[in-house]
């Protein structure tokens, strides 16, 4: 794992692990990313099984204080995953990827071996909203394997995220 301040981001390689730790009152995950920058995630690196309050995101929050930054971003390959899945492909543990503003998403291999890669809550549930950019072909391959965050009512909403990267109601 490097931190580099003038790369301003986090890359997680070789099978780098965050996992057990634990966010109180701030409610920020076990990766959180202020200001801009990207995180990139490859190999087989995981975050999972970190814990937060209740409805809290535990894995990789972007956040900001004021505006948003943006050029924030994560970039996912190989067999990179967020949060730990049961039966149906549900998050079990609270480990997934809280947007906010403009932050996206960037697929950078054909096709993401985790299935499902990660469950995205969106900065805001709208309709077209880009949260997956890429090559449209590894877009397309993969927009399937992201699970979206439910969102709360009422009445709850379920979306997911087309072919093209964007979000959908369902």
């Amino acid at each position: 794992m490097k931190n580099n301040a003038s790369d301003k981001g986090l890359e997680m390689t070789g099978g780098t692990t965050i996992t057990e730790n634990i966010s109180h009152s701030s409610g920020l995950g076990a990766v959180y990313l202020f200001t801009e920058g990207k995180i990139n995630m490859n190999d087989t690196s995981r975050v999972f099984a970190n814990t937060a309050d209740t409805n809290k995101c535990a894995g990789i929050v972007f956040f900001a204080t004021g505006s948003p930054p943006e050029n924030q971003e994560l970039v996912l390959s190989d067999e990179a995953q967020v949060g730990t899945f049961g039966t149906g492909g549900n998050l079990t543990d609270a480990n997934g990827i809280k947007l906010i503003g403009n932050t996206k998403i960037k697929i950078e291999s054909d096709v993401l071996s985790k299935d499902p890669v990660a469950e995205i809550e969106p900065a805001a549930y709208t309709e077209g909203t880009v949260i997956l950019k890429g090559a449209s072909n590894r877009v397309k391959n993969n927009h399937q394997k992201f699970k979206v965050k439910l969102q709360a009512g009422p009445p709850s909403k379920q979306w997911e995220i087309d072919q093209d990267g964007k979000l959908k109601e369902k």
